[in-house]
């Protein structure tokens, strides 16, 4: 499925990901930018740009803001979204208690991460991009250390929590509750 607002267009991965790679130079600037969805999967199509956002310090959201503001991004309820040169872009804002369920969050397709919480739930937990909490306990997070490789590879805890072994970006895509349902039985310990 494409980006809502650009009524479903799916673009070519070579273009969206020469466009990702742009703006994540640009993001990680002033903080840490992560990308996620069809582009971190590798789709043949994509449509749209899938980013978490990490501010490193106080003046990083401020100048994300601006970054925002200069390119017609505009807030939506928790992601800051716009179109880019025909592309959709969404960006998730994430702190460094939870930039790991986040990237996790960002990198499943709709189908995956619904799957994935319902594991979760199945196990007495609940996991969404705020994190993977018992109770009121956080179980993943916060990131040891604020560099892109640590938060990368910290993202495997999700999947160790849960009980299963780390998942490749590319078996993440789901075009149905069924296929997602598959690929988390296929990486259960």
């Amino acid at each position: 499925m494409g980006g809502a607002l650009v009524d479903g267009q799916r673009n070519p991965y070579g273009k969206t990901v020469r466009l990702a790679n742009t703006i994540t130079h640009q993001l990680d600037e002033f903080g840490l930018s992560f990308v996620g969805g069809s582009v971190a999967r590798v789709m043949e199509t994509c449509g749209d740009i899938d980013i978490v956002f990490l501010p490193v310090d106080d003046n990083s959201l401020a100048k994300f803001d601006i970054w925002c503001e200069e390119r017609d991004i505009k807030q939506n309820r928790t992601i800051r979204r716009g179109v880019v040169e025909g592309i959709q872009i969404d960006i998730w804002i994430a702190s460094k208690d939870n930039v790991v369920t986040y990237v996790n969050f960002a990198n499943g397709s709709g189908w995956f991460n619904g799957a994935l919480r319902s594991r979760a739930k199945r196990m007495g937990m609940k996991l969404s991009q705020n994190g993977l909490f018992r109770e009121e306990e956080l179980l993943v997070g916060p990131c040891n250390h604020i560099d892109k490789m640590s938060i990368t590879l910290q993202e495997n805890e999700v999947f160790e929590t849960l009980g299963m072994t780390f998942v490749p970006l590319q078996e993440r895509s789901a075009e149905n509750s069924r296929q997602a349902f598959g690929i988390i039985s296929r990486f259960t310990k």
